[in-house]
């Protein structure tokens, strides 16, 4: 029933939002390939999303923000997740060629960056089940915010 309360504009769980200068690519990592949840085989609709990220990685409104930020649950860092190699091979090669500017995940429940590496050429911010995450944008520049929930502040990661 998710959709039905969230309705997106591609009418499935993964979709692109533009506001101002970034770019959100909201990505579905679904469940372990074993598991099969409500006659989901995840292998095959991970397959059919990473098509659709090839087409709308394309589109002006993802070519033509300042800030691309993707969304996935669970990072795509081999031993962080239990698919976290199959993800990399399957999105971050797209997503490292359209000049992703930061990923943000929340699978291990703490917070940490992960910097930019050889293996993936943008950080991937992890974000605490505590935590909040602040986004100020303009058009030069990016601060996201990593706040608890008293609104003290913890962190400030910037991009240009």
């Amino acid at each position: 029933n998710y959709l039905t309360y969230f309705p997106t504009t591609t009418g499935k769980p993964y979709y692109t939002v533009r506001y101002g200068s970034v770019c959100f690519i909201v990505l579905d990592s679904g469940v372990d390939a074993k598991d099969k949840v409500a006659g989901t085989d995840f292998d095959s609709y991970r397959k059919e999303q990473a098509q659709w990220l090839a087409k709308a990685l394309q589109s002006e409104e993802v070519k033509g923000a300042k800030f691309k930020i993707a969304l996935m649950h669970q990072p795509p860092i081999a031993g962080k997740s239990p698919m976290g190699k199959e993800l990399h091979d399957l999105f971050v090669p797209m997503l490292d060629e359209a000049g992703i500017t930061l990923m943000i995940c929340g699978y291990t429940h703490k917070s940490q960056m992960n910097e930019a590496g050889k293996k993936c050429g943008f950080p991937i911010l992890e974000n605490s089940s505590a935590n909040v995450l602040c986004i100020r944008a303009t058009q030069e520049n990016m601060d996201v915010v990593v706040e608890d929930f008293a609104g003290k502040e913890l962190n400030t990661y910037s991009f240009e």
